[in-house]
């Protein structure tokens, strides 16, 4: 069956205003509004700074949402690392060979995308997001900031490539694989961070989808 669900995204308190109790009556005020609309559950991916404040109004952990990192020039990360020089920046164009930008690439390749959807959900039982063409318009044509996608055989990434302090970061957001292109999605996952010009590549996957167990191998 379908549930209804809202994130929990940003949320930032001026500093002359901590320890007076704002994030917590934000936060109450949202979820009463959640409430008020029938909302089954919130969910959050909180950092290090909030999550002490939420776990004192009642959230509790669920699981650790895995990242995987894929270095091609580990001697440049591990410099940038020691020096602590890894502040997140604005993104970066890539080379037109490598990637089409993502509103472009689903808009010239839609009915291919919708049939990888529908064949991408097959067998998918466990709580997830549904990934329709429109949730796909919706997360990475719709907004201010610039994603990209490649498609390869029966599988497709949409990624962010970016600057992270002195290194070129390539964050593959979304995958997208039938049973049968879990090979074409590892190309992809494999050589997407060097076709970009990227120091390494990050992978966020969902771990109730099939490509979460190829990123992992």
């Amino acid at each position: 069956g379908e549930v209804h669900a809202v994130r929990a995204v940003d949320t930032a308190t001026s500093p002359a205003m901590e320890r007076r109790g704002v994030f917590s009556a934000l936060t109450r005020v949202g979820l009463e509004e959640c409430r008020r609309q029938r909302i089954a559950l919130v969910f959050n991916t909180p950092n290090s700074r909030s999550l002490p404040g939420y776990l004192q109004l009642g959230w509790r952990p669920v699981a650790r949402w895995p990242v995987r990192i894929l270095p091609r020039r580990p001697v440049k990360m591990a410099r940038a690392a020691v020096r602590r020089d890894l502040q997140a920046g604005p993104g970066m164009d890539v080379p037109g060979e490598a990637a089409d930008d993502a509103g472009i690439f689903l808009e010239r390749r839609s009915a291919w995308v919708q049939g990888l959807v529908r064949r991408a959900a097959a067998g998918t039982t466990a709580l997830h997001t549904p990934r329709t063409m429109a949730y796909l318009r919706w997360r990475y044509a719709s907004g201010p900031i610039r994603y990209v996608a490649a498609g390869r055989g029966e599988a497709m990434v949409a990624a962010r490539v970016r600057r992270r302090g002195p290194l070129t970061e390539a964050v593959i957001c979304e995958s997208l694989a039938s049973p049968e292109g879990e090979r074409d999605l590892r190309g992809l996952l494999r050589g997407f961070p060097a076709a970009v010009g990227a120091d390494h590549g990050v992978v966020l996957g969902g771990t109730a989808w099939r490509e979460e167990g190829v990123a992992r191998r």
